[in-house]
C-alpha cells in the first residue's frame, strides 16, 4: 500500500520504510528539497540518526553522549519512534520519547537535563500576561460552541479508559467497545463520524493485524478505501453462521471469485480479531456525506450490514486508511478560522494563543493527564487548518507562531 504521508518531514522513516520517527516539534516550513526516494531531507537523516542515537543514550542513563547530541542542536526531546526497537511481534518502547525514557527508567539527571533547555526557552512565566483572562473570557464562547455540537451527538458514549503510557490521541469521542480482549476487538457502530484524511495510522506502515486492533482500542473506528468488499466479486456476500455482538454477519467464503475490475468501496472498521489460524476484520460500508469536497476533514455514514474478511484480503486491496477527528477540534477551529489573518500575530495574538492552550489543557484532561496525547491532538488541530481555511497555509503559520510556548512542564510547543 503507497503511504503518501512520508511526504512531509513530520515522520521521518528509517532505511527499512517499515519503522519511523514522529517529531513533536512544528516543522520548519522553508526547505522541501527530498534527496531520497523515501521523502527525506539531508536534515531529515541528521534528525534521524541524532534522534537514535539521543534515545539509546537516554535509556541506558548516558548524560554525557545525550550532552554530545544536544550540543549538535537537537531539541525535540519529546519526539518518538514506532517499530525501531522491537524486536519482532511489537515493542513496549514503540510511542516513547527520550524524556519519557529516561523518566521511566529513573535517569533522573538526563530527564532534568532535557527538561532544563524545554523550560528556559518556554517556561510559563515567558507567557503573555493576557494569557488567563483571555483563557476565562473563552470559557463561555467555548461552551456555546461545544453545545452546538454535542446538540448533533446527544448520544455519544464515554469513552473507555486507556493506558495512558502511549502518545495516542485519547482525547478522540471513542465509540463503545462492545468486546474486547488481548487478541480481540468489536466496536458499537456510530451513526455518523468525522475522519481526517491527513491522519496518519500506525498500521498503515506495520499492516500487522496486532497493531490494528490496538488502533481500533485506543482510537475508534477508522475509514479504509479498497477494493473490499460489496462489487469486489463475482456472488453477492452470503449470511455466515457467526454473529457480530448479535447482528448478523456477511462475508465470502475462501476461494470465493473475484472480478477482474472493481470499484474501490469506502469501509468502516468496526472490528478486528486474531485467532490461532485466522485473521479477521470486521467493516460496514460507508459513505461520505461532506459537504465541502475541498475540506479534508470528512463527514461519513455509516450503513447497517455487518461484512468479515480476512485480514489478508484486507491487506493485500486496502488503498488508504484514516483516523477519526473529533468535534470538539471541530469548535476550536472554528475560532482559528473565524480571526482576521492580519489580527492573529497583532491585537489578537494572546486570545489565539489562550486557544491553543485552552484547547491543550482539555486534551490533556480528557487522556487522563497524558501530555503526550494533548500534543499530538493540538499539533493535528493545526495541521487541520491548512485544508479547512480559505488562506489555509498562512493562517496555519500565524498560528504556529502565536503558539509559541503553550502545553505543560512536560512539552512545548515551540513557536
Amino acid at each position: 500500500m503507497a503511504c503518501s504521508a512520508y511526504a512531509t518531514t513530520s515522520i521521518i522513516p528509517f532505511d527499512t520504510g517499515r519503522s519511523y520517527v514522529v517529531r513533536s516539534l512544528p516543522l520548519e516550513r522553508t526547505e522541501y528539497r527530498f534527496e531520497d526516494s523515501m521523502g527525506r531531507t539531508e536534515k531529515d537523516k541528521a534528525f534521524l540518526n541524532q534522534f537514535e542515537t539521543l534515545f539509546l543514550a537516554a535509556s541506558k542513563g548516558d548524560l554525557a553522549t545525550c550532552k554530545g547530541v544536544v550540543d549538535q542542536g537537537f531539541r525535540d526531546f519529546n519526539a518518538y519512534s514506532v517499530g525501531r526497537f522491537g524486536t519482532g511481534g511489537g515493542s513496549s518502547l514503540d510511542n516513547i520519547s527520550p524524556l519519557q525514557i529516561a523518566q521511566d527508567r529513573g535517569h533522573t539527571e538526563v530527564a532534568e537535563f532535557f527538561k532544563k533547555f524545554m523550560s528556559e526557552k518556554y517556561s510559563p512565566q515567558a507567557y503573555d500576561s493576557e494569557l488567563d483572562l483571555h483563557l476565562q473570557q473563552l470559557d463561555a464562547a467555548m461552551k456555546g460552541i461545544f453545545s452546538l455540537t454535542l446538540d448533533l451527538d446527544e448520544e455519544r458514549p464515554t469513552p473507555p479508559k486507556i493506558n495512558n503510557t502511549r502518545p495516542v490521541k485519547s482525547a478522540l469521542p471513542i465509540p463503545e467497545i462492545l468486546n474486547q480482549s488481548s487478541n480481540h476487538v468489536l466496536l458499537k457502530r456510530p451513526d455518523r463520524i468525522q475522519i481526517d484524511e491527513k491522519g496518519l495510522t500506525r498500521y498503515a506502515t506495520s499492516q500487522k493485524i496486532e497493531v490494528l486492533i490496538e488502533e481500533l482500542k485506543e482510537r475508534g473506528p477508522l475509514i479504509a478505501l479498497g477494493k473490499i468488499g460489496p462489487g469486489c466479486y463475482v456472488n453477492d456476500a452470503s449470511k455466515l453462521d457467526g454473529k457480530f455482538c448479535g447482528e448478523e454477519l456477511y462475508g465470502w467464503k475462501p476461494g470465493a471469485t473475484r472480478k477482474e475490475s472493481s470499484k474501490q468501496n469506502c469501509l468502516l472498521i468496526i472490528g478486528a480479531k486474531k485467532n490461532e489460524d485466522r485473521e479477521l476484520v470486521y467493516f460496514v460500508l460507508s459513505q461520505d456525506m461532506t459537504a465541502n469536497q475541498d475540506s479534508s476533514i470528512r463527514e461519513h455514514k455509516p450503513s447497517n450490514k455487518v461484512y468479515v474478511t480476512s485480514h489478508k484480503t484486507f491487506s493485500s486491496y486496502l488503498s488508504e486508511l484514516y483516523p477519526c477527528t473529533s468535534l470538539v477540534e471541530g469548535g476550536y477551529i472554528q475560532m482559528l478560522c473565524s480571526m482576521p489573518l492580519d489580527s492573529i500575530l497583532k491585537e489578537r495574538e494572546a486570545e489565539c494563543k489562550a486557544i491553543g492552550q485552552k484547547a491543550f489543557n482539555e486534551f490533556k484532561e480528557k487522556s487522563g493527564g497524558n501530555s503526550f496525547a494533548a500534543k499530538e491532538a493540538v499539533q493535528d488541530l493545526c495541521d487541520s487548518i491548512l485544508s479547512i481555511a480559505k488562506d489555509g497555509a498562512l493562517r496555519k503559520r500565524y498560528v504556529e507562531s502565536a503558539w509559541g510556548g503553550i502545553g505543560d512542564d512536560n512539552w512545548r510547543w515551540h513557536g
